[in-house]
């Protein structure tokens, strides 16, 4: 369970400890939940009257993180996937190869940016993941199968890596075309 969720839980189920001795004057409300709260919110057991506001912004920053993905894959590891197999042919920070849409003397594409500026966003998680294990696959790829090297959960980990290059909206475009493959 998400730290934010904990402290709601905790919040919600002692609501009626606060709502009753609630009163008009928003200072005996906030003295009551600082009396309540205060050493479970603060090392020094001292509570400011900010700690509503403090549990309000740890609520909505438990609303916008993406707990399923947060809980089960470690960014750490996908950074360190990504930088070891990935960085040489799609650059640090996911920016690809110059001219990635032109294919070289030798027939071959080079490496696509995984940044906005690319494609990789346009494909559901499904078909990402299987061109990690397996490899580009089009005759004018060079990228190498990985299935043989790394972990389900190392490519799921550099996956969710190199979703950090993609701005909001390309994010959700492909959270939804993912979900929309998922679908029966």
């Amino acid at each position: 369970m998400h730290f934010s969720q904990k402290i709601m839980l905790h919040f919600v189920s002692n609501y009626r400890r606060f709502s009753a001795s609630y009163s008009s004057k928003s200072q005996n409300w906030n003295r009551n939940l600082c009396e309540n709260y205060g050493s479970f919110l603060s090392r020094s057991g001292n509570c400011c009257h900010f700690v509503p506001i403090y549990i309000l912004l740890l609520l909505l920053l438990g609303a916008c993180t993406n707990t399923e993905q947060s809980s089960s894959v470690d960014l750490t590891v996908g950074k360190r996937v990504y930088e070891t197999n990935c960085a040489d042919c799609h650059g640090m920070q996911g920016e690809g190869q110059p001219n990635w849409k032109q294919a070289g003397p030798d027939g071959k594409l080079p490496a696509p940016p995984h940044d906005s500026t690319g494609h990789t966003w346009h494909h559901p998680d499904g078909l990402l993941l299987e061109i990690i294990a397996q490899g580009g696959g089009a005759p004018n790829s060079d990228m190498p199968a990985y299935a043989e090297t790394l972990t389900q959960t190392e490519m799921e980990a550099v996956l969710a890596y190199i979703k950090t290059f993609w701005d909001a909206r390309d994010l959700e475009f492909q959270t939804q075309v993912t979900k929309q493959n998922e679908a029966p």
